[in-house]
Parts: structure tokens; C-alpha cells; sequence
């Protein structure tokens, strides 16, 4: 007996040691495919974003997140900037996202850098596609599947969510809330699956897991509300809640502790920063209910589906994603009129992991209508579902129906292989056709941000201000300000220097960045002959500084 068990440990060691090794070779061969684009800014294509999580870092290491009340600080100390409100909390979403990238900087002695963001976003990539392939196979083995077959059905997840374009893009390049929770979406379903489907799976460790993952997740981004939505439906269907009042409120109370926590964090953090109109604002903008939220929902279902979901996977992804609501809807159905509970519970279990991977990324795509109509990456969190729903749960779950007959242990005669082969091939195939589309969402890197930024930096302290004319810089782009430390104006006249500097107190640097050529403003250009040093930048751009005494 302790024979056999030893065998049947190695032999899912080797399977599982298969699918590791073709993971990560997909994984390398999608890092040699990306280097040309990696570390590098754009001002197209949400790079913005990833400029953002780089400045947000920043800031909390240079001063600490206690002092910034944890706050996601748009502009850099300075002068003109006397308060810490006067410095822009972003207050759309908690900080969770820069965390674990402020905890990596502290540990490494590194500053951020958008290599460095890239660096994790890959790694957040890598796991994903290893932990998705790993529940998938776990999911055949619990359907009773071959191990041959349930290795074959388990490398389909990895290959669609490492070269569909979409993810290779955004895995990379684009790193904020939207990227950075699928990874705990992902380690929180599967630890869900394991709590319900393994001897001892509901214990303290898995419940301390659970609880710290939907903390973490709701303190990132507001998906992992739909998705403790999601739990907690499911384990109110499955009788969790069961036994008296007391017992479901104290249990009820114990599941959504985590979230709330998060939560009054969040508004304790706005309280703070005098931000908590804004938030509803931006909220009534994201589900779109105000003029500017209506504008950006309109034509919301060709936008996002015909649109981000098609660019994002294909036409034949947003197929395969319609085709797995539609036979969720009908497997629930099934299971909701089956009073004599002849459906096993293989398939409740079939579709209470469907129903984890796929409701809560559509409940937010249809809730935050205006978030989704302009942000392409908002279909990413179908990626999940996509590479493991339509490949494996709803073929799996119909073979293992199709064989309730057979004794357990045979389905592998039932042509398992066969048909695991030819899904590994379909997935193939599918993978083939769009994945070469992947350059068309990269865009050719900017390097002139970190070289002005750069030179910016070495010749301006916190008591400058500075100004650019002629579109030398844009208003307020963390591309530059991650190097340059300092936020630069754009003026076209003098009287906008006046107004903007009017409120500092004391004497301060009044820096001009301009292209030389003479300014068509005339008080622009009295300022810059009062200029009492010259500072030749790149580009042929011209630091013209000059000190202001009060």
C-alpha cells in the first residue's frame, strides 16, 4: 500500500514537474519576444499607468507612506504645493497595488524604475499562468481524469493567458490595479477550490489565507467586491450559513471582516486627505451616471465587446467566453431542477469554479460601464476564465457525465486522451492565429522622457518652479516626473506664470524650459532676458532660471 502511494506521488510529481518546465519555457520564450519593448515609456497606450505606479512608490520611499497617510500623491514636494492635499491624492482607488512594489524597493535598496515594474508585472504573469494550469489540472484529477490527459487539458490555460496579445501586452508594459489583482484573484480561487474539495481543505491556514487575500484585494481594486460577492453566494448555496441566526451573522461577519477592514482603511485614508467628495465623483464617473461617465458608456456594447474584447482575444474568444455564460446559465438551471439530485456533485463543483472564474470580471465590466468603455484592459480579467472554462471545466464536466457508467478509475477508456489531445490542439491553433497580433498593442519606446526628466532634476530643488512654452512638456505626465522630480507647467503666456506662482510664500527659482527659438509672448520673453543663469538641456531645449525675492 505505502508502495503504491509512493508511486502515485511520483507520478503526479512528474506530471506536475511537466507542466512547470512547459510553462516556464512558453514564459521565456514570451520574455525574449517582449525585451525590445521592456523597460520602456510611452505616452500611448495606458504606459501613463505604469509611469503612475513607478511616481506613487516614489514618493512613499522618499517619504514615507505613514506621512503621505498612504495617500497616492499625484505631485512631487515642492513649493507651490504647501499641503499635502494641495498635492493631489488620486482618490479613485486604495494603494494596495504600490505595496508590494514599496515592500520589494525597501528589501532590494532599489529606487522604482519602470524596469523594475515590468520586472513584476512578468513574474505576476508567470504565476498566473502556472497556478491556472495547476487548478486545471487539479479540476481533471478531482473529475477522475488520466493523469497523461489531465496534463495535456492542464497546458492549455498556460498557453492562452502567455501569448494571447492582450495579456502579453499589458503583463509587461501596463502595471496598475486592473493588472495587479488577477494574481490574487487567481491564489484566492484556487485556495477556494482547495477549502472545498480536499480532505481538511476548511481549516485555519485556508481561512487565514482566504482572509488576508480578500484584505489585500479589496485594498487594490474594486473587483474583489464582485468577487466576495461571488464567495459568498457560493458558500451561502453550498449551507455555509446554516444553523440559527447567530451562526450565520457571526460567520457572515467573520467572511466580510476582511473587506470592511479595507475598506474603512480606504476612508479613513480620503477622511484624511479632505478627499472623500472626490470619490464620489470618480464612482458616479466609473459606472457611469454622470455627464462625463454617460459620454464615455456610450456605445458601451460595441466598445467593449466588439471592441476591447475582440482586440483583447479574438473573435473567437469573445465566442468562447459567450458560449461559456450561456452553458454556466444552463448548468445552473440543471442543477437548480434537479430535486431528486441525480446531477453528482463532480458537476456542482464543475460549476462553482466556472462561476468564481467568470461572474465576477463580467459583474465589473457591466457595473463600472464608463472604467470599461475607455480602458481596453478592463476585459483582462477574463483571461482566467477564457483560458480555463471553455478548454477544461465545460469538456472535462461533459465527459466525466457522458461516463458515469463506467467504474471509477476507467474514464481513460473512454477516449479521455483522444479528446484531451484534440482540445490541446484546438487551444493550439486557436493560440496560433492570435498571437501574432501581440505588436499591434506595443508602441515604440520614448527615451527622451527619462533624458529631460534627468536633466530636469539635476538643476532644479524643491524651492523651483518650473515652466515649459511651446509644448516642450504636457500637463502634469508621470512619464517625466518620474526622473525629473518636478512638475513642469506648460504656458503660453506670462500672466499664467503669475497666476500659478501668486500663492508662494517666500522667495523662490522661476525656471523657463524653452526651445530658444523667441517666445511670442512678450512677458515670457522679459522674463527670460531677466534670466540670471542658462542651462543648455537635450534637444536643444534651454533652462532659463530666474529667482524671485518677496
Amino acid at each position: 500500500m505505502k508502495n503504491h502511494l509512493r508511486l502515485v506521488r511520483i507520478k503526479t510529481a512528474a506530471c506536475l514537474l511537466l507542466l512547470l518546465i512547459f510553462t516556464t519555457g512558453v514564459f521565456r520564450y514570451t520574455v525574449s519576444i517582449r525585451k525590445p519593448w521592456f523597460g520602456g515609456l510611452s505616452m500611448e497606450h495606458h504606459h501613463w499607468l505604469t509611469a503612475s505606479t513607478v511616481k506613487f512608490t516614489q514618493y512613499w520611499l522618499a517619504e514615507g507612506p505613514v506621512k503621505l497617510k498612504f495617500g497616492l500623491i499625484e505631485n512631487p514636494a515642492s513649493i507651490e504645493f504647501p499641503t499635502l492635499r494641495s498635492r493631489g491624492p488620486y482618490p479613485s482607488y486604495p494603494p494596495g497595488t504600490i505595496i508590494p512594489l514599496y515592500l520589494i524597493c525597501k528589501i532590494l535598496r532599489r529606487p522604482p524604475t519602470p524596469a523594475l515594474v515590468m520586472q513584476y508585472n512578468l513574474t505576476n504573469h508567470f504565476f498566473i499562468a502556472l497556478l491556472l494550469s495547476g487548478l486545471a489540472f487539479a479540476f481533471c484529477r478531482r473529475m477522475d481524469i488520466n493523469r497523461l490527459a489531465a496534463l495535456l487539458f492542464s497546458l492549455i490555460p498556460a498557453g492562452i493567458v502567455l501569448l494571447l496579445p492582450s495579456p502579453l501586452f499589458f503583463f509587461q508594459n501596463v502595471f496598475w490595479s486592473d493588472q495587479a489583482i488577477i494574481l490574487p484573484f487567481v491564489l484566492l480561487v484556487g485556495i477556494e477550490w482547495f477549502r472545498d474539495n480536499q480532505a481538511g481543505g476548511k481549516n485555519i491556514a485556508t481561512a487565514a489565507a482566504s482572509g488576508f487575500l480578500l484584505f489585500y484585494g479589496a485594498l487594490t481594486d474594486w473587483f474583489f467586491i464582485f468577487l466576495a460577492l461571488a464567495l459568498y453566494g457560493k458558500r451561502w448555496l453550498h449551507g455555509e450559513y446554516r444553523g440559527g441566526l447567530k451562526k450565520y451573522i457571526l460567520r457572515s461577519l467573520a467572511f466580510w471582516l476582511p473587506v470592511l477592514l479595507a475598506m474603512g482603511f480606504f476612508l479613513w485614508q480620503l477622511h484624511a486627505l479632505k478627499m472623500l467628495p472626490e470619490l464620489k465623483d470618480h464612482f458616479l464617473q466609473r459606472v457611469g451616471l454622470n455627464s462625463v461617465g454617460k459620454t464615455e458608456a456610450d456605445h458601451f456594447f460595441t466598445r467593449v465587446w466588439q471592441g476591447h474584447c475582440v482586440d483583447a482575444f479574438g473573435l473567437t474568444g469573445l465566442l468562447l467566453l459567450a458560449a461559456s455564460l450561456i452553458l454556466f446559465g444552463l448548468g445552473c438551471a440543471a442543477s437548480r431542477l434537479d430535486k431528486k439530485k441525480r446531477l453528482p456533485q463532480e458537476f456542482n463543483a464543475a460549476l462553482t469554479l466556472t462561476g468564481m472564474l467568470l461572474l465576477p470580471g463580467l459583474a465589473q465590466i457591466f457595473f463600472f460601464r464608463g472604467h470599461s468603455a475607455v480602458h481596453d484592459f478592463s476585459v483582462l480579467k477574463l483571461t482566467p476564465a477564457l483560458s480555463v472554462v471553455p478548454f477544461v471545466l465545460i469538456p472535462v464536466t461533459a465527459i466525466y457525465l457522458l461516463a458515469r457508467g463506467i467504474p471509477p478509475g476507467k474514464i481513460k477508456q473512454f477516449g479521455v486522451g483522444a479528446v484531451a489531445l484534440l482540445l490541446f490542439s484546438a487551444a493550439g491553433f486557436y493560440v496560433k492565429k492570435e498571437h501574432p497580433r501581440f505588436k499591434t498593442f506595443f508602441r515604440t519606446p520614448n527615451h527622451f522622457f527619462a533624458e529631460l526628466g534627468t536633466f530636469i532634476a539635476a538643476n532644479t530643488q524643491e524651492q523651483d518652479v518650473v515652466f515649459s512654452t511651446k509644448g516642450a512638456i504636457g500637463a502634469n505626465p508621470p512619464l517625466y516626473i518620474i526622473y525629473s522630480k518636478k512638475r513642469v507647467y506648460p504656458v503660453t503666456k506670462a500672466g499664467q506664470i503669475f497666476y500659478l506662482t501668486k500663492d508662494i510664500p517666500g522667495n523662490f527659482t522661476l525656471n523657463i524650459l524653452s526651445n530658444g527659438v523667441p517666445e511670442t509672448d512678450p512677458g515670457i520673453n522679459a522674463f527670460i532676458q531677466l534670466a540670471g543663469e542658462k542651462i543648455i538641456g537635450p534637444g536643444g531645449l534651454i533652462l532659463y532660471k530666474i529667482k524671485v525675492r518677496r
